[in-house]
């Protein structure tokens, strides 16, 4: 197992008060929680108890849907591939699923910023047209530029969007069929 993934699972853990590791560890609920944290929470509940009292239920073994985040903030398959103690020797599996968590927030952040920098333009655009077609004579024509330099705007915006949003939300996803294929040719 990846000794840095152990190690920051300990650490959530240790910070968390006896009384809820406890109600954690009674439960004993493996959907919700992975087989490593129940390992580093019998160590911690022997390191603060002396003991480990015993688990009430029957473990719940429920498949976790795909994508489903667990209570470490990784996705079930991200868990499986940083878990795994044959790790690969070409590319380190946290760096990659950084760069995954990485390219889906920039993707997110391209919607944000490509709306407000798109936006800022109309201003000039509005200058711009004006120039060509002095109306300020006619409200009415001046309203309909006005309409027809927005609907510009929001197309070009929208198109801005598509074209940064897309192609890393791609590239996530196939870092990810990536990642899940090499996992899965190394368990073959």
């Amino acid at each position: 197992m990846n000794a840095d993934l152990r190690s920051q699972v300990r650490n959530n853990l240790s910070i968390k008060e006896t009384d809820e590791l406890l109600d954690i560890w009674q439960a004993n609920d493996r959907a919700a929680w992975t087989d490593i944290t129940f390992d580093l929470l019998e160590e911690i509940l022997r390191e603060r108890l002396g003991e480990v009292p015993p688990q009430v239920g029957l473990p719940t073994q429920a498949v976790a849907e795909e994508g489903k985040m667990s209570r470490n903030g990784l996705a079930e398959w991200e868990e499986r591939l940083l878990a795994d103690d044959n790790q690969p020797s070409f590319y380190d599996p946290i760096e990659v699923v950084s760069l995954i968590n990485m390219l889906n927030k920039v993707a997110l952040a391209a919607i944000v910023l490509n709306g407000f920098l798109g936006f800022s333009y109309f201003g000039k655009l509005r200058g711009v047209l004006t120039g060509f077609f002095p109306l300020a004579d006619n409200m009415t024509m001046a309203l309909l530029s006005f309409f027809f330099d927005f609907l510009f705007v929001a197309v070009s915006v929208g198109l801005e969007i598509v074209m940064a949003y897309f192609p890393l939300k791609a590239l996530a996803y196939i870092l990810r069929i990536l990642a899940e294929m090499e996992y899965n040719s190394r368990k073959a």
